[in-house]
């Protein structure tokens, strides 16, 4: 008989110390991979059409044994999520609004807050260009949103976010590790600009805060201007069976 681990069981694997919960994810993940009571490092996820998720280094995929690619996985000490594959667009970030209904805590690592509060504040509002270009005229948040449409096999649409500022830095530290991940499993690497993050800039009711994964530097960018876009997901949204 499998038993899935349900979200609140996985939800803070790598905070809390709960000898049931740990035993589990070794189980999952195996002796040597699980360090220090966490998987740490960079994974291929491959999704398998039975059984558990399987987390696999870049150079171990073998894309005639592994052939569900999901996404990959990034775990450090203070952090766990996941990237979408093949999702990088150029989208705007949304409409000029009070930026006070907005998450502004540039080290949150909760981008499902923050995108929720993008998509609240931006629902229905329709930006004008400036310049009266129709073409550029859009509505809601397309940057969130196209996140929240992301979907794979196993991880739906609903359970994709914007990333935080925080998650694209660390993003920009392991970027050369996520994109052997990328490359092993045949999507498309990170591209070396500016991303945009779902953290508003405090006291901004018009600009967002982007980070570049070329050079890690943080910016405020208006937030009907277009950039690049990637989705992340919670790691507890891993379809985890023992």
């Amino acid at each position: 008989m499998v038993t899935v681990l349900s979200e609140t069981q996985v939800r803070d694997i790598y905070r809390e110390n709960d000898p049931k919960t740990q035993d589990a994810l070794r189980r999952i993940f195996g002796p040597d991979v699980f360090t220090n009571e966490r998987p740490i490092g960079v994974w291929c996820v491959n999704s398998p059409d039975y059984g558990k998720h399987e987390l696999i280094p870049f150079d171990k995929w073998d894309t005639e044994k592994h052939l569900n690619p999901e996404c990959v996985a990034v775990v450090t000490e203070d952090a766990a999520f996941l990237i979408g594959l093949h999702n990088t667009v150029v989208a705007q970030w949304g409409q000029s609004s009070d930026s006070s209904k907005l998450i502004t805590d540039t080290e949150s690592l909760d981008s499902k807050a923050a995108t929720d509060a993008a998509i609240a504040t931006n629902r229905g509002l329709i930006y004008i260009d400036p310049d009266g270009d129709e073409e550029y005229n859009f509505v809601g948040s397309p940057a969130a949103d196209f996140c929240r449409k992301y979907g794979t096999a196993n991880i739906r649409p609903g359970k994709w976010d914007l990333p935080t500022v925080k998650q694209l830095k660390i993003m920009h530290q392991y970027r050369k590790e996520i994109n052997k991940c990328l490359l092993a499993m045949g999507a498309p690497t990170l591209v070396m600009g500016y991303y945009w993050s779902s953290i508003a800039v405090k006291d901004n009711d018009r600009c967002a805060w982007l980070v570049s994964l070329n050079g890690g530097l943080t910016g405020d960018y208006d937030r009907g201007n277009g950039t690049y876009v990637r989705a992340v997901s919670a790691f507890q949204n891993l379809c985890l069976n023992i």
